[in-house]
């Protein structure tokens, strides 16, 4: 049993690989702000192949990513039940966060990793991580404070919007993963 799990995650991962475009966007999110720049998070790092959020294109895309999604996520709960089987039962995860400005220029990204351990009783997070990007030198992070709360990983980013010298504004963005028993992580 353990061998056929094997097999057909080993052929299901040469597909996603061979086709890495696809693999993205069905569990993206976008928060649009008041002067139009807006957030798009995802489980998964955008590729550069893919279409943003309002960009032509995005239509014809989105049924076959679903698709791809959905078969990633069958494939994800097959290596959870592997794992399982094999005594294992921590889960790492990272979420990923972009910045665009109102005219869809991305100006900064980040991510948040946590780290968790569960059972059928529990979870716990014990390691949140970030990392941070800059696509223009107008914006630089000031601050990054990462927390492990029971089964939650938080990390919150002061990022700083700089010209000629002046700060302008300073965006505050928190961003949280939470794992629960079954080490499912959202």
């Amino acid at each position: 049993m353990k061998r056929i799990v094997s097999i057909i995650l080993c052929i299901v991962m040469l597909f996603l690989s061979a086709f890495p475009a696809y693999a993205v966007t069905a569990n993206m999110q976008t928060e649009q702000n008041e002067d139009g720049s807006y957030f798009v998070i995802t489980n998964e790092p955008l590729s550069s192949t893919l279409p943003l959020p309002g960009t032509p294109g995005e239509t014809e895309k989105h049924e076959m990513n679903v698709i791809l999604a959905l078969f990633k996520n069958l494939i994800t709960k097959l290596m959870r039940l592997i794992y399982r089987m094999s005594g294992q039962k921590d889960v790492t995860k990272t979420k990923y966060v972009y910045y665009y400005s109102s005219d869809k220029t991305l100006l900064w990204s980040a991510t948040v990793t946590g780290e968790f351990v569960y059972s059928a009783s529990s979870a716990k997070c014990i390691r949140a991580d970030y990392g941070f990007e800059t696509y223009d030198s107008n914006w630089k992070l000031n601050d990054c404070i990462c927390a492990e709360q029971a089964n939650t990983a938080t990390a919150t980013f002061y990022v700083e919007h700089h010209s000629l010298g002046v700060k302008l504004q300073t965006i505050e963005k928190t961003v949280t993963l939470t794992c629960d028993t079954n080490g499912n992580v959202t």
